[in-house]
């Protein structure tokens, strides 16, 4: 297994958890904590979900070749896709919502989070990606994001934080599908 599926994996980690990050962010500003157990079933689900994706990519990507080119080509236009979202919403705040309470509470939470996580999961996992190597990584960037963002949000009050998350995270999915291309 070559080494540079770590690297698209960090990148595809990080850019589908910004929004985890910031997330956090906002609930360490407002002095909220997550269990441990709470981050536990927020990044089983995001990280069950997010293999699931990146297998189906991935054997969409095996039937025909069509979908392994079209995988990184996806990728570009996903990141690009958020860079205009965020665009349009430059002048308008963010709504966050209230920390989850109990363990139940963070499945809503976990549905949300992961739904960006499905799509550039496809498309990574027709990209080349590996499912169970990318999914592994996926997790330790959401609890890291989970407990970062926290403990950053307690001691930062306010910042660039919030305006950064989804421009980032456009041009991470931009870069990833340009790196998924230039290294077949």
């Amino acid at each position: 297994m070559e080494l540079n599926w770590v690297v698209t994996g960090l990148i595809f980690g990080t850019a589908s958890n910004l929004d985890t990050l910031i997330l956090a962010l906002a609930w360490g500003l407002r002095g909220g904590r997550l269990t441990a157990g709470q981050g536990a079933v927020i990044g089983a689900v995001t990280t069950a979900v997010t293999w699931c994706a990146l297998a189906l990519g991935r054997t969409a990507a095996g039937l025909t070749a069509a979908a392994a080119l079209l995988g990184p080509v996806v990728l570009v236009v996903l990141g690009l896709w958020t860079l205009l979202d965020w665009l349009r919403r430059l002048d308008q705040p963010e709504q966050v919502p209230p920390p989850p309470r109990g363990l139940r509470g963070c499945l809503p939470l976990a549905a949300a989070l992961v739904v960006n996580n499905g799509g550039m999961g496809v498309a990574a996992g027709a990209a080349g990606l590996p499912p169970l190597g990318a999914s592994a990584v996926n997790l330790a960037v959401t609890l890291l994001a989970l407990a970062g963002g926290c403990a950053l949000g307690r001691r930062a009050r306010g910042g660039w934080w919030d305006r950064a998350a989804l421009p980032l995270s456009g041009a991470l999915l931009v870069v990833l599908g340009l790196l998924e291309s230039w290294w077949k």
